[in-house]
């Protein structure tokens, strides 16, 4: 997979895309992937995801806190396990957020990356206003001949896979429910802070994570958890929460 934050450079020949946020990138988002991936082998283009960096709510409601499903780094993995050929994680600003969807389609995706296919979310909008949707692709689709998908929306026993709904089993320490729709077990990665040492002393040795970006923490409780260090895997018990006892400025500790 290759992946860009531009398209001046990008040198396709034909392509299907799909387009999104894809905070996640959980069950229902693979299964546009999937979609976008497929329809390319059958029409000898290139799968393209076209999607955003940061999140375009943090730029557009900025005095609304967002917390993020997955890091930069992690939306790249991701998508390349997931088999993509290009990731376009383009710089959302608010400059960007006033062009009309009607030049989005025209000059990015059929000019730029050119499209022949277009995968689209159930619930999918997009461009100034979000006034892009399902009409009107259809509508551009007859205009600048490529052809056009929408994906319903994928339950999990009886739950939408959505980042919304995932992001509020995680704020309540739902992580077997976030799990089941994310289709991977979500994970915190951070830098290894120095502690006080008092779980050495004792023979309970721990590590202490210091969370560098605003990716969701899950409700302050225990969880049986997994720890990936140096390329292996360890059996561990993560906490979340604080520790007044020790610590006295009680900060939130993992």
């Amino acid at each position: 997979m290759e992946w860009l934050t531009d398209i001046e450079n990008i040198k396709i020949e034909r392509s299907v895309v799909s387009v999104g946020t894809f905070d996640g990138l959980h069950k229902g988002h693979l299964k546009v992937i999937n979609k976008t991936i497929q329809k390319a082998k059958e029409m000898n283009a290139v799968s393209v995801v076209f999607t955003f960096w940061p999140h375009p709510q943090e730029i557009l409601f900025p005095e609304k806190k967002i917390y993020y499903l997955s890091t930069f780094q992690d939306k790249i993995d991701r998508f390349e396990k997931a088999g993509i050929d290009y990731l376009i994680l383009y710089p959302f600003t608010k400059e960007f957020s006033h062009l009309s969807y009607q030049k989005f389609v025209k000059q990015y995706l059929v000019d730029a990356l050119k499209m022949k296919f277009f995968v689209i979310g159930y619930d999918h909008h997009f461009g100034k206003n979000r006034e892009g949707d399902f009409q009107n692709l259809l509508s551009y689709a007859k205009q600048y001949n490529f052809g056009v998908e929408r994906i319903e929306k994928e339950t999990v026993t009886g739950e939408l896979a959505s980042s919304t709904e995932i992001r509020k089993a995680i704020n309540k320490g739902e992580l077997s429910k976030a799990n089941k729709l994310l289709g991977y077990s979500y994970s915190l990665s951070g830098k290894i802070m120095k502690g006080k040492g008092i779980g050495k002393k004792i023979n309970f040795p721990t590590l202490n994570l210091e969370i560098p970006f605003k990716k969701i923490i899950p409700k302050n409780a225990v969880y049986i958890s997994v720890l990936e260090y140096a390329e292996k895997k360890y059996k561990a018990i993560c906490n979340i929460g604080y520790n007044p006892t020790i610590d006295k400025n009680n900060q939130l500790g993992i």
